[in-house]
């Protein structure tokens, strides 16, 4: 099919279609097409004709993208998603550059881009999930710019699968979902999250911190309920997704030597609770004040009536993108 007849097609299916050079969208302002019409992708095919990839929109049609190298990894993370979501509709899995891969759903209600990052050695190419969503796009057509080789497909296509035929995901799901992911290939497949960079103190010395929190635990600390209570907040006001937090505190914690091990599983035991707390305390302070009742033709004003709505932030670990 050509780019025109494949952009059409995706617009009669339900999707946002893009023309992409590479894997870049270059129509300015292209997060908020979200209405071109069939002449307007017709006229592509003159005014953008080197553009010959075809992306969609993600805000709609979440993509959850497995940039993962080993192959035995990515297709157990494949799997764990199928079994959850396959019964709920289609899910098409889109593959660029192997073992790589992405599968779709379908959202109302877009939400921030998901990102976790895992460590690799010194110079190897980067590993991540990202679950793209509002504000990004998703080349589902055309030739991969570094293998040449053109996008393949498993389990449907959205050229021939409609969008109303994809599972639905909501934002929590979507967290829920890239935690699991990521407790699979931690566990079992010997991945490591990406830990914070570290800053560089007064003093010039690293100071690994998040938020200005030191997230290296010590035997005192472990002894310190409070403590370890106040570090799960802090990661989770910073942004980190409350699954890598709750990695991060137990791997620290269990790597800990010279500690009653009866205290430490306490220890453990306790930090799910800890982050939960902390998610539900974070989300009540954010949620906007009720206005003072105003007495009839009196004007009322304070200071604490100004409230900033709470704005979905993506979930980052390590460096931001």
């Amino acid at each position: 099919m050509s780019p025109e007849n494949v952009r059409l097609t995706l617009l009669a299916n339900g999707y946002c279609p893009l023309p992409i050079n590479g894997k870049r969208p270059m129509i300015g302002g292209w997060q908020k097409l979200t209405d071109a019409t069939a002449d307007q992708i017709r006229l592509w095919a003159t005014t953008r004709s080197a553009e010959t990839n075809t992306g969609i929109l993600t805000a709609r049609t979440p993509a959850l993208d497995l940039d993962i190298r080993d192959p035995d990894a990515a297709d157990a993370a494949e799997r764990l998603v199928k079994e959850f979501f396959e019964e709920k509709g289609h899910v098409p899995v889109r593959f660029g550059n192997r073992p790589k891969r992405a599968l779709f759903f379908r959202t109302d209600a877009p939400f921030a881009k998901i990102t976790v990052n895992f460590d690799v050695a010194e110079g190897a190419p980067n590993e991540r999930i990202e679950f793209l969503c509002d504000g990004q796009q998703i080349v589902v057509h055309g030739v991969h710019p570094e293998t040449r080789v053109a996008y393949s497909w498993s389990g449907g296509s959205p050229s021939n699968v409609k969008r109303e035929e994809l599972p639905y995901i909501h934002a929590e799901e979507a967290q829920e979902l890239v935690g699991n992911v990521v407790k699979l290939l931690t566990e079992q497949y010997g991945y490591r999250l990406q830990q914070p960079k570290a800053k560089k103190a007064a003093n010039g010395a690293d100071s690994p911190d998040i938020d200005g929190c030191d997230w290296r635990l010590t035997p005192n600390v472990l002894m310190d309920h409070d403590e370890i209570t106040a570090r799960a907040m802090r990661f989770v006001k910073s942004g980190m997704n409350p699954g890598a937090v709750k990695n991060l505190l137990r791997d620290n914690v269990a790597a800990l030597e010279g500690v009653d091990e009866g205290r430490r599983q306490r220890r453990l035991d306790e930090i799910r609770d800890m982050i939960d707390s902390a998610v539900r305390k974070i989300k009540a302070k954010r949620q906007p004040e009720p206005e003072p009742e105003k007495a009839p033709g009196l004007a009322v004003w304070d200071a604490g009536d100004v409230v900033s709505p709470f704005e979905p932030r993506e979930w980052l670990l390590g460096v931001a993108f």
